[in-house]
């Protein structure tokens, strides 16, 4: 930096050395008075999760009219030459380094940098049946959908099931990414209409003491009661033309399920504990 006292002007020059995509440029600037151009930009978010968008907005000074991103590794788009704002995701985890380089009409050059973290996906949940409960792998919050529409309150990995379809399991972690499952096909559901009519359940609601009226149906059938996490309650077997009485007096008040099995056929029905 040079200053001559007989004249009200200034030069200063800078080498300037930027790596953009493996390529190297050296710059050399030269202000004469002036203010020189200024690279900014902000970002939608610092973390993100792979195959999620970040946007990267252009906030350089006005002088600015040419650009240069570099939105770093595994990004699509990988580089942009517009002012943007640029919507990009990235393909793999890990630190994500941004750059912007911008010039004005004499040349003037700068850029800034900054960092994004990319969080990885949980792992994908696999749903299993288990004494006529679905659950789902994995650690997190859980959303199930039943035919494409989601199930209100069912956000544990086990769900009971209540009917005969198609069940998808999405599971987000502490991150805020999230996975779904593959489909999971219930068949298994449902017993004969004559059977049905033959089983007598009540009261529904219940104050907590459940009876079962069984009428003229071959082999015994097995009642289970479950909590909305899929914990069973109460399990007991009945005959037929006989009655027995199920008390879950002691459970607190809200939704409960009872699974009815004959064989290898099941039938679920809502239970209100009041």
């Amino acid at each position: 930096f040079e200053q001559w006292d007989d004249l009200d002007w200034y030069t200063l020059k800078d080498a300037w050395l930027l790596d953009f995509a493996s390529v190297t440029f050296i710059v050399y600037e030269e202000i004469v008075g002036g203010i020189p151009v200024a690279a900014n930009f902000s970002q939608s978010s610092n973390a993100t999760c792979v195959n999620d968008n970040v946007t990267f907005t252009n906030t350089s000074s006005s002088g600015a009219v040419s650009y240069l991103w570099s939105f770093g590794q595994d990004a699509t788009p990988p580089t942009a030459n517009t002012a943007g704002p640029h919507t990009v995701t990235y393909s793999t985890a890990g630190a994500k380094t941004i750059s912007l380089g911008v010039a004005d009409a004499s040349m003037n050059y700068d850029t800034k940098t900054s960092s994004v973290t990319v969080n990885a996906a949980p792992a994908v949940p696999v749903i299993t049946i288990n004494n006529n409960v679905l659950e789902a792998s994995g650690t997190g919050t859980f959303v199930w959908t039943f035919n494409g529409t989601v199930i209100s309150g069912a956000t544990t990995n086990n769900l009971i099931p209540t009917s005969n379809g198609t069940y998808v399991a999405n599971i987000t972690d502490a991150n805020g990414c999230s996975s779904n499952s593959q489909q999971f096909e219930l068949t298994t559901l449902g017993i004969s209409n004559a059977f049905i009519r033959k089983l007598n359940i009540y009261p529904n609601p219940t104050n907590g003491i459940i009876t079962f009226e069984s009428g003229d149906f071959n082999g015994k059938t097995n009642i289970t009661i479950y909590n909305v996490l899929g914990e069973v309650i109460l399990n007991q077997m009945i005959s037929a033309n006989g009655v027995s009485t199920m008390d879950i007096s002691s459970q607190t008040a809200g939704v409960y399920f009872v699974s009815v099995q004959q064989n290898d056929q099941v039938y679920v029905n809502k239970l209100i504990k009041r």
